[in-house]
């Protein structure tokens, strides 16, 4: 017990140290950023790496799927996909040597509230590279074969998705969340994809790659001028665009949504999986942190009692999202008792909302194993911030915390700023922000599991909701 005490009193006086510096970490970083605009008015935001040879830019394409037709789910993500695909200059496969020979990586990401489409090279290599980088995003060749072919990859994946339970359950629970919301888009289908032509694509392309949509950031050793120039040769040429506004949505408040429940044949009978989604707050709202240590904190003892206490899940976990239009989920990953699993989902969250954590002292097993928030609050903060900056490692990931930053806190230097934000939380505050968004009755629940299960769950729904309804999700 003596070592566990001196052990923490370490760990909290480290703490507490490097909280101390934490405005020197961030003044010294400032100064490494250099701000620009091209001469169509994109903004360019540079964060030098004197000592790193790894170069790395990402373009940020904003607007997300509030401006894709939900019937034509998936154009955006086919249009980016086929982009990357093959340029005037440069065809798949010389793309494709270009960057074996370099060892060099480019791709694209498609998010729900904006895209990214980066690459990283060693220094050597970043004229190559960026010569194809370029020339693919503003001379893409789109051709009908490669787009056959990205329409075919997707509709395989979308039905290899629904062959795996926690992607069904999570399917079937985001379509009727997201439904009459810019969100919905996001989901694909056949059908959807069946929808879209080539022509839509190019479209699609001439409306929305543009200056108006587009931000870049660069993370690496680089002369600020010649990269200024550079960038201006090529993507400063790009055409304006029309402004465009996708402001965020709430998501609607129903007091005791109905269970949505999913049957499929392709689970075992003792592998079930639960997901519940409710509306929660943006990484720009004064509680999100609070949020975000409030789901570690849940994560924790839904962990405890379910999987260590009781042996009914793999996996137990709540994650807040942190999308403009921001929600959170509480999952149980292949459970062998789907009633029994919700009830003591609702336990965990009773002994958080009571001011409780696991207790960072004591092992699992042992008695007094839930503390106070008080006493348990340093190590979760420490957990936080070590977690979240062990994700920045690399130029690239950087380059790419400065694009999530720009789009969704409004601020491209927010992340250097998350340690004194995640400091800055007290536990009544991580206590009120379960009472306020987890311990509620608008949690919308899904259950994915085999025919036999889901009869028995249609007796017994009440455990999670007054009502239910079955799913409806077409494999073909």
């Amino acid at each position: 017990m003596k070592t566990f005490r001196l052990f923490w009193m370490l760990v909290f006086f480290t703490f507490t140290l490097s909280c101390a510096h934490h405005s020197s970490f961030v003044q010294t970083n400032l100064e490494n950023f250099h701000e620009f605009k091209l001469k169509n008015g994109i903004p360019v935001t540079v964060k030098l790496s004197e000592h790193s040879r790894l170069k790395s830019v990402v373009l940020a394409l904003q607007g997300g799927k509030g401006r894709v037709p939900p019937d034509r789910a998936g154009l955006d993500t086919v249009t980016l996909k086929l982009m990357n695909m093959a340029s005037e200059k440069y065809s798949d496969i010389s793309r494709r040597s270009l960057l074996k020979k370099c060892s060099a990586s480019m791709g694209v990401s498609d998010a729900i509230d904006y895209s990214t489409y980066a690459f990283k090279t060693i220094d050597t290599y970043f004229d190559r590279i960026f010569d194809l980088y370029a020339d693919l995003f503003l001379h893409p060749v789109m051709s009908q074969r490669f787009f056959d072919e990205i329409i075919t990859n997707m509709k395989n994946s979308y039905r290899s998705n629904l062959t795996d339970g926690y992607a069904r359950v999570s399917t079937a629970l985001n379509n009727d969340f997201f439904r009459d919301h810019p969100y919905a888009a996001y989901l694909y289908t056949t059908e959807t994809l069946d929808r879209i032509t080539l022509e839509q694509v190019k479209s699609f392309y001439r409306q929305n790659y543009v200056a108006s949509r587009i931000a870049i950031f660069a993370a690496g050793n680089f002369d600020i001028q010649e990269l200024q120039n550079r960038l201006n040769r090529t993507f400063g040429e790009l055409q304006r665009g029309t402004s465009f506004e996708t402001p965020a949505k709430a998501f609607d408040t129903v007091k005791n949504p109905r269970l949505i429940l999913d049957a499929y044949e392709g689970l075992s009978k003792d592998a079930s999986y639960v997901r519940g989604n409710f509306p929660s707050v943006p990484m720009t709202h004064a509680d999100y942190w609070a949020v975000a240590l409030a789901a570690n904190i849940l994560s924790d003892i839904l962990s405890n009692i379910i999987r260590t206490q009781n042996g009914m899940v793999y996996s137990v976990w709540a994650h807040p999202y942190g999308k403009k239009s921001s929600y959170a989920s509480i999952s149980a990953y292949r459970t062998s008792d789907p009633v029994k699993v919700i009830t003591l989902i609702q336990k965990s969250i009773e002994i958080a909302a009571e001011g409780k954590c696991l207790s960072p002292y004591k092992g699992n097993g042992h008695q007094d194993v839930f503390v106070p928030i008080e006493k348990g609050l340093a190590f979760y903060k420490a957990s936080a911030s070590t977690k979240y900056f062990s994700g920045l490692r690399t130029n690239r990931a950087i380059a790419g915390k400065m694009a999530a930053s720009f789009i969704l806190a409004e601020d491209v230097t927010a992340y250097l700023k998350v340690r004194d934000r995640i400091n800055a939380v007290s536990a009544k505050q991580v206590k009120n922000a379960i009472r306020k968004y987890f311990q509620r009755d608008n949690i919308l629940w899904a259950v994915s599991a085999h025919p036999d299960i889901i009869e028995e769950l249609k007796k017994n729904h009440r455990a999670y909701a007054p009502e239910y309804k079955m799913a409806e999700l077409n494999i073909e």
